[in-house]
């Protein structure tokens, strides 16, 4: 860069126009934070209101054992079969890399 454009950079970050556009963009993003705060407190208290809601209701009791056993026969699925499948091993192939 020579001294002629070292220069008129100098003059144009001086001008009085900079810090104003600066500022306007600062107060710009900090209204911007604000109302978005403003928007994630009330979803924040509508999420609070539903949980709250949820813990007064009374609780589901869980079917009987009888009413699982004919559930599961429906599905055609015994209960070794879900244990296999939850014990199986899985492994997932890893390609070697260099860094």
């Amino acid at each position: 860069m020579s001294g002629l454009e070292a220069a008129s950079v100098r003059d144009v970050l001086r001008a009085p126009w900079v810090p104003v556009l600066a500022a306007i963009a600062a107060v710009a993003l900090f209204v911007s934070a604000g109302n978005w705060q403003g928007r994630r407190m009330a979803e924040k208290e509508r999420l609070r209101t539903q949980l709250d809601a949820a813990a007064r209701v009374a609780p589901v009791p869980l079917p009987s054992l009888a009413t699982a056993a004919k559930l599961a026969q429906a599905l055609e699925v015994t209960l070794t079969e879900l244990i296999s499948q939850c014990e199986r091993p899985t492994s997932m192939p890893v390609k070697a890399r260099r860094f």
